[in-house]
């Protein structure tokens, strides 16, 4: 889970930048060098409750997500991880069986060298750090933040999951049609 809260850190820090909540993101996962233990740590609930996060408790604007050489051992985890995401961003994931091929959908201006493009990796990682790193007070922040659970409580306790004929139903009294 320890990958799970850094990715929730790295996540709170960059929905502060306004370029992030304006422009969203595009997503690149290389799997090359990946092992078992990279995938084999996440439990069912914890696989749900991380797809929750990326696409429903984060208002995050995905562009596309990239993903090359993922190994067939792995195949069985990523497949129960986007059976929890909505049918939108599962159209949203591409996946390459080798990084030629995920370098082909990318100008050079917007790749790293590394995948044949012009952007020094190495620079942009020590820019993203340092903007990071000037966000730290405002992440540590978070940690004191309190919810009035008693004032919502009873909003959480009649919350209830519509079907789609209440809603349809809904839509229509709204719109004054019987």
């Amino acid at each position: 889970m320890q990958d799970a809260r850094y990715m929730a850190m790295v996540l709170e820090t960059v929905l502060e930048w306004e370029e992030f909540q304006i422009g969203g993101c595009q997503v690149i996962v290389d799997y090359r060098d990946t092992t078992v233990n990279n995938f084999e740590k996440w439990s069912l609930s914890e696989l749900k409750i991380i797809m929750d996060v990326y696409s429903r408790s984060y208002p995050i604007r995905y562009g596309e997500i990239h993903t090359a050489k993922l190994p067939k051992f792995a195949v069985p985890v990523i497949e129960t991880f986007l059976s929890f995401a909505n049918p939108k961003l599962r159209e949203k994931i591409k996946c390459y069986s080798s990084i030629s091929e995920l370098e082909k959908h990318f100008e050079d201006s917007c790749k790293p060298t590394t995948y044949g493009g012009t952007i020094d990796f190495d620079e942009l990682s020590r820019k993203f750090r340092k903007r990071i790193e000037d966000q730290r007070q405002v992440i540590l922040e978070l940690d004191d933040m309190e919810i009035d659970v008693e004032h919502y409580a009873t909003l959480w306790d009649s919350e209830q999951v519509l079907t789609e004929e209440a809603v349809a139903g809904t839509m229509l009294a709204q719109l004054n049609i019987k």
